[in-house]
């Protein structure tokens, strides 16, 4: 009631200037692009925003920008001949208030607020990822709390496009209720960031053509309590598993979350020549997925995407207990969504690594099972999809 209360008493307060900026015009091939809060370059945005470089944008006149706050990505790509501007520059601004489409991947706060002012462009959600665990969506700042409300309430809707990688997601907002999107306006499609996962890009740095080393890839998701990954008392011993991977002809990669990369920082300090254990930070690791033999994790949802790739993945749900407190739980049942061994400790980790290394992978029929249920499209042309289906939104 309150809620509702506030909405309508945004809309009479904002009825005057939502009337006069509604004569300002759009140009409707001007498509702005930000994800990571304006901080990042990489997730379903970046894809997309290359692919309409690459294939759609002298074709159909689609003029793609970039809008970031990071003065690096800004130079980055300024360098590769993209177009892009900082969130609060001139040129930001400006383009962000004409331009007929929105792009984004996380939340209204991945662009400036001026892209959405304008009532009749086409505002587009493409996600971060299919959820794994449960999302409220309703959660956030204060800040973010009005933010929605005055969106909704000024605009009249909250998104006017949502795009996903399964029909799961759909099941989702119709049975769990999480949000005011209307069903209507989600469309399977596929995720943009995967297509990369059906080329041959490259291999880590460190690895050069005609080794035989296997290479396991260990994406632990972000938690919102203290929590070490590599704690002894999950027996975590860096020598032991370093000798380990020696005598395995093996190396393990570590990339924690993004928000946890200050946290772990400090672990770059134990990459040498001698270590198996290489600790990476790159912003973007889908380039380089396709070269893994494994992947680890634990409740992210990047293994829905590493799915495609039908390659062994084991599960390290060490803190299961406390993840499940501080999240509220899963949409499915965990046990039977992981189609891999389930792991209480870095001993019990090794063991399942040896397994994949002698060539044993006895989880393939149930991945296949799962990769149909949450993959509809694993083809590479989920970007051209999205596409299409922007195109098509009247």
């Amino acid at each position: 009631m309150i809620e509702s209360s506030t909405s309508l008493l945004f809309k009479l307060l904002f009825f005057p200037l939502s009337t006069l900026l509604d004569i300002i015009p759009v140009n409707k091939n001007i498509w702005v692009f930000g994800t990571g809060l304006g901080e990042n370059y990489n997730d379903n945005s970046k894809y997309l925003f290359e692919y309409v470089i690459n294939n759609n944008g002298g074709k159909s006149k689609i003029r793609p920008i970039w809008l970031t706050k990071n003065k690096t990505i800004l130079e980055t790509l300024k360098k590769e001949g993209k177009e892009v501007y900082l969130f609060h520059s001139v040129k930001g601004l400006f383009y962000s208030l004409v331009s007929g489409v929105v792009i984004v991947s996380f939340s209204w706060i991945d662009l400036p607020l001026t892209s959405f002012i304008l009532r009749k462009k086409k505002v587009v959600q493409l996600w971060h990822g299919t959820p794994f665990r449960k999302v409220d969506f309703k959660s956030g700042s204060l800040f973010e709390k009005l933010l929605k409300v005055i969106f909704l309430s000024y605009l009249g809707r909250e998104f006017d496009l949502v795009l996903v990688a399964t029909p799961k997601v759909i099941e989702i907002h119709r049975l769990k209720n999480v949000s005011n999107i209307d069903e209507e306006k989600i469309k399977v499609t596929g995720s943009p960031r995967t297509d990369i996962l059906h080329k041959n890009y490259g291999h880590f740095a460190f690895l050069k053509q005609g080794k035989t080393e296997k290479v396991f890839l260990y994406l632990p998701t972000w938690r919102h309590y203290r929590h070490n990954l590599f704690d002894a008392k999950y027996g975590f011993n860096f020598a032991r598993i370093n000798n380990f991977l020696h005598k395995n002809r093996s190396y393990l990669v570590v990339k924690v979350h993004p928000e946890e990369f200050k946290k772990y920082k400090k672990l770059n300090r134990l990459n040498n020549s001698r270590s198996r254990i290489i600790f990476t930070f790159v912003e973007d690791i889908y380039p380089f997925m396709k070269s893994v033999d494994c992947l680890l994790t634990d409740y992210s949802s990047v293994y829905f995407d590493f799915l495609i790739l039908d390659k062994p993945i084991i599960f390290l749900p060490f803190d299961m207990e406390e993840y499940v407190k501080d999240n509220h739980g899963f949409y499915y049942d965990y046990d039977w969504v992981t189609a891999g061994p389930k792991t209480q400790n870095w001993i019990e980790t090794l063991t399942e690594m040896k397994k994949i290394i002698l060539g044993k992978d006895k989880y393939k029929k149930q991945r296949r099972i799962i990769d149909k249920l949450f993959n509809t499209y694993s083809d590479g042309n989920n970007s051209k999809r999205v596409f299409n289906e922007i195109c098509n939104v009247e």
